[in-house]
């Protein structure tokens, strides 16, 4: 088990020269180092290359995994993981509803149109291949 930020992306991330700094522990637990990587790789406003996701799985510092072992487990959870995120992005349905009152029913539209097109867009991309 590894503290895991959960919320883990560049956004989070300040550099200083040589140095990256995560701000960000508000969802952060202990997890699977899986976990970790899936998160990484899944955060919908980021686009990874290849090259990075190598990169950050043979850097991270493990003392009971390999990295075969981390790219092994990691094929079997992503897919999880984006379906997860699918969900994430839905769960503006779910906020806009307690909001309804709130908001006019032409702004509450424009939301959740917003939120499904962003959802259908992350399925096509990252599980419908």
């Amino acid at each position: 088990m590894i503290v895991s930020p959960s919320d883990f992306g560049f956004h989070n991330i300040i550099q200083s020269k040589n140095d990256l700094f995560f701000l960000d522990f508000e969802y952060a637990g202990l997890d699977d180092p899986i976990k970790l990587i899936c998160d990484f790789y899944c955060q919908p406003n980021q686009s990874l290359t290849f090259l990075q996701k190598k990169m950050f799985v043979e850097n991270i510092s493990l003392k009971n995994h390999t990295t075969n072992q981390l790219k092994f487990y990691t094929k079997i959870f992503l897919p999880f993981h984006k379906l997860k995120w699918c969900c994430i992005i839905l769960n503006k349905f779910k906020e806009n509803i307690k909001n309804i009152d709130k908001n006019s029913t032409e702004e509450n539209n424009k939301i959740l149109k917003r939120q499904l097109f962003k959802a259908i867009t992350y399925f096509n991309k990252n599980i419908k291949k």
